[in-house]
């Protein structure tokens, strides 16, 4: 998920960025934080935020593509109970994501659309760290 990296400044404080899945810190300017808790937060956060956007996003591209009334009354009230929760803490969305596993999964494009790729490289990792994180009882 969100990856942080920190260096130890001067001070007692730290410098800290961050960067998406998948992406190098490039150009991503530092921020000083003054506790590694903070930072831990700022993770939290911004994993929270990654993950209900990107789900969200990719459940309103399924929307879009689904013919059957039933399970797309069922992606509605997905993604609007992720809308919902899109303020609760990340451990909160992180529950609401493995309660959801399968029904989310269920949404997922076959293996012969061109959507699927997507899922397999940015929707499946996002669905695997949920459940993960529960196996390290975090």
């Amino acid at each position: 998920m969100i990856n942080a990296e920190v260096i130890p400044a001067p001070n007692n404080t730290f410098l800290v960025r961050f960067s998406n899945p998948n992406e190098d810190f490039g150009k991503t300017p530092y921020q000083t934080a003054y506790k590694l808790a903070d930072i831990e937060r700022q993770v939290y956060f911004k994993n929270r935020d990654y993950i209900v956007q990107t789900l969200i996003r990719w459940l309103n591209q399924r929307e879009h593509a689904m013919r059957n009334e039933q399970r797309l009354l069922s992606l509605i009230a997905t993604r609007n109970l992720l809308y919902d929760i899109s303020g609760a803490s990340f451990y909160h969305v992180m529950l609401f994501v493995r309660k959801k596993f399968s029904l989310i999964e269920s949404f997922a494009p076959g293996e012969q659309s061109r959507f699927y790729n997507h899922y397999k490289t940015k929707i499946l990792p996002v669905l695997q760290f949920c459940i993960e994180k529960e196996k390290d009882g975090k």
